[in-house]
């Protein structure tokens, strides 16, 4: 308050009555009073109400009595009664005379209004004045009056120096780099985890890889979340107490996901996590916004975009360091502390640049009267603002372009940015920590993108504003941006592709790395700055559409979503692409589930595994002609138990298999003895589980059997030998005349006998290897051969670094598997010896399962015939070729 009123030359009488006016009772709403001053005089009322006063502080006041102002302090702020009166009174009849309007007139100040000062509510009580008046004035008059006001209040608040856009430029940085530090640390988190997902498996105890993924992809659906309600959110109650709220979140539930006792506490923390701890992700855009203008806002843009698509670019390196040091708790722990250290910056150095909010709370100060209205105002403006990004998605072409464009490339980053870890490492050789640096290739093409693009956004609104041009917000997607971005992306993602399947030198996919990342930082610097200006309804709204589409395809398309159980190196996308074959997989029951032999079945639907392959076949030879196949030239493949049932498979249907060859690789078909009628091994099974014994029902057995839980049976037949389908009819001929391959491993009872590290007894991986598959391959091939059927017959002699961790382990049983499907560099660095046997091998399935006739003989692989050089010979000594020995040689006395 003041410390003295001087005073002046207008009569105390006047002021009295100008009082008077101000605070008359409001008029009943039906009534249309008018007002008593010509328009005019209202017109020269206007001009004097709304000079500006000198700010009290000043001391040059009027010369009014200290009482007559304190009356007139107390009309303006009134008590809250009176207040929601005055807001309800719409019109007020004036009373002044010509006389106290001339008087009043000549009191007039030169000193400029101060925000927030009391001369600001003495001008904006005026308006509250001319609003009243204005109800008389026709529509035109009313809104050239509203637009007036309007005009007047955004020049106040662009020369206003509590407007961010007004601060130091220092300042202005300072803003935009805690707040590109905060998306950085927070997105970053995101992949830092990364490196961890096989330690947390194991530690937590998660068999499934789908669920191991969700890890990631949890957390990426969680920034789905944050980016459609942090807009609303941020208009309602600023940018700062977000930012605060949500590092503060983001240490806490971080801190959380460290001490996780299970996988399921884990995922629901890291969802949270990823819901309310990420709002810097997308704040930062708004805050970019905040203190910049749209001509000078692509540099803060291509910082902040920079900054987040880096961190996930870097996370894996420091995560691979971490877990390897100290484990997969300290990976959230460190986060944590870093998070902790964010709510002290954000505190500290993080101020309020929301400019609604800005306004509400300077005029709120020491205008209490219409703060309640303000507020209402803003909420509902928040809540429309949830809906704003799927309204633009829906009703702007242009912005769902952008989108969408925007999406798919962030979905290939992901892709691409797991991909690296499960290539470089066994393809080039590189250690965990070595494959995490790679990343860099990536984050350095990032920055650099980021700096061009920021650069020529800049350039381009600066020169089109220098030119006398009209600067628009499709200015920013000038083509000397988008189309060398877009073809960096496209080149990009080709040359890591190609050079890592063709396993050209590791520093020409790291060129690619490096190109796709310069390519999507220069497009993402176009969306970001485009999308959020594209319409007049408020820039944070817009940049959430970009938000939302970005993070809800990254988690769409997150590694693990479509990913099977199957395992990896029976993958036959490789032999697929190879070979020009479809690939079919087919999934059987097994073992007492596929085969049970109980009494109860009555010698009927003994083996419903073979009835599984029968429906499997069935269906592919009606429908594989729709994937560009011949259903006439299919082969049945099958390895171990797999090799076994393709063999059972050619007794069971051998007068019509649907199939034109089969290849039974280190698995055949046995003659287990005649059938057992009382169905014994049955009964002891479901004796152990709890469903009776040889005196129970069997039709009551069975049923008990069929509401066992699967994982009781299976750890009950675990120790016992398998069950198997029946079988005697080889001897008879009983079986598919068509072209078959009986494979193979050299050494195959050695992984399938008791372990010992220091090697195993030899003579009995020997016998079991000829028990197993060398002596039923050499009858079985014997008995087609007498039938005059095609066969061949190979063994499997290749001895590799990456697949023997064991010398004294050979050719083990399924070591050729990865062999056939070309997926042997996913257990380490394979050598050029090793691929050609590989690639030899794959040729020879796909030239038979093409034609199982004759092609193998074209192919140089001769029909199996026992007292001849016929036995096909692979890898042996490290041969990069076929050899060829006879067969006898290899069966012994035993077979």
């Amino acid at each position: 308050m003041e410390a003295s009123r001087s005073r002046s030359a207008v009569p105390k009488n006047y002021w009295d009555r100008l009082e008077n006016t101000i605070t008359v009772p409001k008029v009943a709403r039906g009534s249309r009073s008018q007002l008593d001053v010509p328009k005019r005089d209202l017109d020269r009322l206007d001009n004097d109400i709304a000079a500006r006063e000198p700010a009290r502080d000043s001391k040059a006041r009027l010369n009014v009595p200290k009482r007559d102002w304190y009356r007139l302090d107390d009309n303006i702020a009134a008590p809250k009664p009176a207040r929601s009166e005055l807001r309800q009174s719409f019109r007020v009849s004036l009373g002044f005379d010509e006389e106290a309007i001339r008087e009043l007139s000549e009191v007039r100040g030169a000193t400029p209004v101060i925000f927030g000062s009391p001369d600001y509510i003495f001008n904006e009580f005026t308006d509250q004045v001319h609003r009243s008046k204005s109800v008389c004035l026709s529509e035109s008059e009313l809104a050239e009056a509203a637009s007036r006001a309007g005009r007047r209040q955004d020049e106040e608040w662009d020369n206003n120096l509590a407007n961010p856009q007004n601060w130091p430029a220092r300042k202005k940085w300072a803003v935009v780099l805690v707040a590109s530090w905060l998306s950085c640390i927070t997105s970053l988190a995101s992949t830092m985890v990364n490196p961890a997902l096989p330690e947390i498996a194991k530690g937590l105890n998660v068999k499934s890889q789908q669920v191991t993924a969700l890890i990631v992809s949890l957390d990426v659906f969680g920034f789905v979340v944050s980016g459609v309600l942090a807009a609303p959110l941020s208009e309602m109650y600023g940018r700062r107490i977000l930012y605060t709220l949500s590092t503060y979140c983001f240490a806490a539930l971080t801190l959380g996901c460290g001490f996780a006792p299970n996988i399921a506490v884990l995922l629901t923390l890291r969802t949270i996590v990823g819901a309310l701890g990420s709002a810097c992700m997308v704040l930062g855009a708004a805050t970019c916004a905040d203190v910049f203008d749209p001509k000078q806002r692509a540099q803060a843009m291509a910082l902040w975009s920079s900054m987040l698509i880096l961190g996930p670019m870097i996370g894996p390196i420091i995560g691979g360091i971490v877990v390897q040091v100290k484990g997969w708790r300290w990976v959230f722990y460190i986060f944590a502390i870093a998070g902790a250290a964010n709510v002290a910056l954000c505190v500290l150095l993080m101020p309020e640049t929301a400019a609604v909010v800005l306004k509400r709370r300077g005029i709120a100060k020491t205008k209490a009267d219409i703060e309640t209205a303000d507020q209402g105002l803003s909420t509902v403006a928040s809540l429309r603002a949830l809906a704003r990004p799927l309204k633009l998605l829906c009703f702007s072409p242009v912005v769902l372009i952008v989108a969408m464009y925007s999406a798919i490339t962030h979905a290939v980053y992901y892709l691409l940015a797991t991909s690296v870890s499960l290539t470089f490492s066994p393809k080039y050789h590189f250690s965990p920590r070595t494959t995490g640096l790679l990343y860099l290739a990536s984050g350095l093409g990032t920055l650099f993108g980021a700096l061009v693009g920021g650069h020529l956004s800049g350039r381009t609104a600066k020169k089109t504003i220098s030119g006398g041009g009209t600067y628009t917000p499709e200015k920013r997607l000038d083509p000397t941006m988008v189309l060398p971005g877009t073809l960096s992306l496209i080149a990009g993602v080709l040359l890591y592709g190609w050079s890592v399947e063709l396993h050209v030198h590791y520093m020409s996919a790291l060129a690619g790395l490096l190109l796709f990342g310069f390519g999507l930082a220069l497009t993402a610097t176009c969306a970001q700055t485009y999308v959020p200006n594209n319409t007049d309804v408020g820039f944070f709204g817009n940049g959430a559409t970009i938000v939302y589409s970005q993070y809800l395809t990254g988690f769409l398309l997150s590694p693990g979503q479509t990913q099977d159980e199957a395992s990896p190196y029976k993958y036959g996308d490789r032999l697929a692409a190879d070979q020009n074959v479809i690939v079919v997989s087919m999934n059987y029951r097994l073992n007492i589930f596929g085969y049970p032999g109980a009494a109860a079945l009555d010698r009927r639907n003994l083996n419903p595994g073979l009835l599984d392959q029968c429906q499997a076949v069935e269906w592919t030879y009606n429908n594989i002609n729709a994937f560009g196949g011949d259903p006439e030239r299919m082969t049945l493949f099958g390895q171990s138990a797999g090799g076994a049932s393709v063999d059972y498979y050619s007794y069971a249907y051998w007068q019509d298999p649907l199939v034109a060859g089969f290849i039974a690789q280190s698995g055949v078909a046995k003659d287990e003895g005649e059938y057992d009628a009382s169905g014994s091994n049955f009964t002891c099974v479901a004796s152990a589980v709890g469903c009776g014994d040889d005196t129970t029902d069997k039709d009551k057995l069975f049923k008990c059997m069929q509401t066992v839980d699967s994982t009781a049976i299976i750890n009950t037949i675990r120790p016992n030998s398998p069950t198997t389908p029946t079988c005697k009819p080889a001897a008879r001929g009983l079986c598919a005349r068509i072209p078959t391959v009986y494979a193979q491993d050299n050494n195959e009872g050695a992984s399938l006998i008791q372990y010992n590290e220091a090697g195993v007894n030899q003579t009995e991986a020997n016998a079991r290897t000829l028990s197993l598959a060398t002596c039923p391959g050499a009858a079985a091939s014997a008995a087609r051969v007498a039938y005059g059927i095609p066969v061949w017959r190979t063994r499997y002699f290749g001895e590799w670094p990456n697949l023997n961790p064991l010398d004294w382990l050979g050719a083990y049983h399924s070591s050729d598997i990865l062999m056939i499907f070309g997926t042997l560099d996913l257990r380490g660095p394979d050598t050029e010896e090793e691929r050609k046997v590989s690639e030899d091998f794959r040729t020879a399935w796909a030239t038979f399962a093409k034609d199982p006739a004759g092609n193998l003989v074209k192919y140089g692989w001769p029909a199996y015939k026992p007292d001849e050089k016929t036995l096909v010979e692979l890898g042996v000594q490290g041969s990069t070729s076929a050899t060829f020995d006879v067969g006898t040689a290899f069966d012994g006395p035993l077979c």
